[in-house]
């Protein structure tokens, strides 16, 4: 789970080539909130030299792609849109200096505007040109010009250094450099010591100072106390600083990251700070696995985060989501939080084993450390039924059956989707939960077992990868054997890549044909990577080695977006099984509505000589029957209540937006048993059926072709016809 939350950051770094320390640290103001530098591509330090990123670099047309293609592709683009154009040039004037040059962005907070305006936030680009420093600050000064932005924005040049900024004073002091620079900053320099200290690239945020900062922003707004919620609930107040930096370790390509966060630590925030994996979760990866990631994730705990952030943003909201379970409890005999969420461990696995499905990304294995495998076994178990008897009574009988089977293998049970292309599937043995795209897959891990078999444990290259990145104890790992993968990812790589590149040639960019190194001469670069993450009293911190940086595409999925695709295979597994339980519910609250609507009915009748009433909204002013009731609990129609209606105007909302048809006007208590009185409109469920009231009070859900033929043949008959 950490390499993708640290990867979004990664992103603005790779593009960077080597620096010396802090890129431009020392020429940012103390204040910033943040912190982005990165040395340029020009200065490539003694790091870049001999790296694997060198040689890849060096048999790439990535540089071709940059300085020719892509401004000739916005050169385009503001020749067809004349109102791009200046942004354009002002974006295409400093982005290529930036690329080749030492440069850095800063963000400082708001300062005060003009006496009726807005605060104006203080941020600046800092580009250390050299000899072009000049000729860059003339055409930023030009484009700004020609652009006449509704705020002022300084352009100034000194040495070479070009600043762009706004909301900030000049720049440049006595000394060409801020009078308290970043690198002053104790609370920097602590950050800077957990991570490397010559790195290519660097990104630092303030999150104390932010936090107060929006504390300021908000005191004594409506939006105040929301914030404040949000802020406590989320446990923000206690997460102090976060620094990523990255850049060259031998031949490899080194990240880092540390969130400062001492304990005591509460809110959301704090699952992110996990204590270490056992052994027994990597006990169940085969030796043989060529892409392995493990961690933390507690679903008990997370569903019980969102009802608590739901309630501490709004109580209604908090009641909202205690009624939506509290349905799916009463229609299935399940409470999904006890009863399944919480019988998860929060110890995972997934791993893709060459020797169970192959290399491609629908062999991935997910592992689950249960907390109690006996009883989340048997809750699944019933989930399953559930969604049979609903995939069953929906088809009707004559239709494809669709339905999660089961077959005896290796001492457990294995279930089983039986659909076409791929057949999600489920084992519990050795009290691990084991998830695949295919019986074959979940058999294969099966089989493993916990810890019978050579696991990764044993794994020779995971082993040295795993040293080199320390002997913590770790809470999050990462695996992948590049030099195994990338024959199958290298695919999915020149994919991605023809993915932009192609659309920019539409465009008449005309970006060249192999801009991404043939496979066989990116072969003899690659290297195993491997990532880890590690929580003590100062927070938490992470290390990433690979041979390069994006390398890790080269895996099946993409490396670094392996967790996505094991989310997306758990979700795949239960969320089928979640909105089946929740129409279910939906559908047993429906019919509950229908049959209090009946008895008022009954009620109402007694009272008027046995005559039903002449429509829905009489049974509001007659009897003890709220507007709610109407309301069908699987649609987006919603009684007013915020608007406090009257009585008649209830009445009224009853008559024209009921989510039911009422049959029963001009009737009496002689209607048959079988006399419809009420049904929904078509379409609530899904189209798969209604509820239907009769006459005799009782309420049941109906196919929808039997359904409709019934009611269309009672109206024929002249025994309703009105809503």
């Amino acid at each position: 789970m950490q390499k993708w939350v640290v990867s979004v950051v990664v992103a603005l770094l790779v593009v960077a080539g080597s620096a010396k320390a802090q890129p431009l640290a020392d020429r940012v103001p103390a204040d910033a909130l943040i912190y982005i530098g990165w040395s340029g591509s020009d200065s490539m330090g003694p790091g870049y030299a001999g790296s694997h990123l060198e040689a890849v670099l060096k048999d790439s047309k990535l540089q071709e792609v940059i300085s020719d293609a892509l401004p000739r592709l916005f050169k385009l683009i503001a020749a067809k849109e004349p109102n791009a154009a200046e942004p354009l040039a002002l974006f295409t004037s400093y982005a290529g200096a930036m690329w080749r040059h030492p440069s850095a962005f800063y963000f400082g907070g708001f300062t005060p505007g003009n006496p009726n305006g807005p605060p104006m936030p203080k941020f600046a680009m800092l580009c250390d040109a050299g000899a072009n420093g000049k000729a860059l600050a003339d055409k930023i000064r030009n484009a700004v010009t020609q652009a006449r932005p509704p705020f002022e924005i300084k352009v100034e040049e000194q040495g070479g250094m070009v600043v762009t900024s706004v909301g900030t004073q000049s720049w440049f002091g006595p000394k060409k450099q801020p009078i308290a620079a970043l690198t002053s900053s104790p609370a920097f320099k602590a950050a800077l010591a957990q991570v490397q200290k010559d790195p290519v690239a660097s990104v630092y945020i303030d999150m104390e100072a932010i936090v107060r900062l929006a504390d300021q922003m908000t005191a004594g707004s409506p939006a105040g106390q929301s914030w404040a919620n949000t802020r406590d609930s989320m446990g923000l107040t206690g997460t102090k600083r976060l620094i990523v930096t990255a850049g060259f370790d031998q031949k490899d390509w080194i990240t880092q990251a540390f969130i400062e966060a001492p304990s005591p630590r509460k809110g959301a925030a704090a699952g992110l700070f996990s204590t270490p994996l056992g052994n027994d979760i990597l006990k169940a990866v085969p030796q043989t696995a060529t892409v392995m990631s493990a961690g933390k994730f507690d679903l008990g705990g997370l569903v019980s985060g969102i009802r608590s952030f739901a309630t501490a943003m709004s109580p209604q909201a908090g009641q909202q989501v205690d009624a939506v379970l509290a349905q799916i409890r009463d229609s299935i005999g399940l409470d999904l939080q006890t009863d399944v969420f919480d019988l998860f461990g929060d110890e995972w696995a997934a791993y893709l084993d060459p020797m169970a499905a192959g290399q491609g990304i629908l062999g991935y294995t997910i592992v689950n450390r249960a907390k109690n495998p006996t009883k989340l076994e048997a809750s699944l178990t019933r989930l399953e039924d559930v969604i049979n008897s609903l995939a069953k009574s929906a088809l009707g009988p004559n239709a494809p059956t669709i339905a999660i089977q089961r077959t005896p293998i290796a001492g457990t049970t294995l279930h089983h989707l039986a659909v076409p292309f791929v057949s999600p599937s489920w084992a519990i043995k050795d009290g691990n939960l084991y998830l695949g795209l295919y019986p074959q897959v979940v058999e294969a891990a099966v089989e493993q077992g916990g810890g019978r078999n050579k696991s990764i444990l044993d794994n020779e290259d995971y082993l040295a990868v795993r040293k080199r990145l320390g002997g913590q104890a770790a809470s999050g790992i990462g695996f992948a054997n590049l030099p195994k993968t990338a024959p199958e990812g290298y695919q999915q790589v020149l994919m991605i890549s023809r993915l932009y590149l192609g659309g920019a040639d539409l465009f008449g960019a005309q970006t060249p044909a192999m801009a991404i190194p043939p496979l066989r001469k990116i072969m003899p670069h690659l290297t195993p990577s491997g990532d880890v993450a590690w929580t003590d009293a100062s927070g938490w911190h992470y290390k990433a080695v690979s041979p390069f940086p994006g390398s890790d595409l080269l895996t099946p999925g993409g490396g670094g977006q392996l967790i996505i695709a094991e989310q997306a295979l758990l979700v795949s597994i239960l969320l089928p099984s979640l909105n089946r339980a929740r129409e279910t519910a939906n559908r047993v609250k429906c019919g509950s509505d229908m049959r209090q609507i009946g008895m008022a009915i009954m009620l109402y009748a007694n009272e008027n000589k046995g005559k039903y009433p002449p429509d829905l909204g009489t049974l509001i002013k007659t009897q003890d029957i709220t507007a709610e009731v109407f309301v069908c609990p699987s649609g987006n129609n919603q009684f007013p209540r915020a608007a406090n209606l009257a009585m008649d105007d209830q009445v009224k909302w009853v008559n024209e937006h009921s989510d039911y048809i009422y049959l029963g006007a001009g009737m009496n208590v002689t209607a048959g048993a079988e006399t419809i009185l009420l049904y929904e409109k078509p379409g609530a469920h899904g189209g798969q059926g209604m509820n239907i009231l009769y006459g005799d009070g009782h309420a049941e859900f109906q196919q929808m072709p039997y359904a409709m033929q019934a009611i269309e043949k009672q109206k024929a008959n002249k025994k309703g016809g009105v809503r």
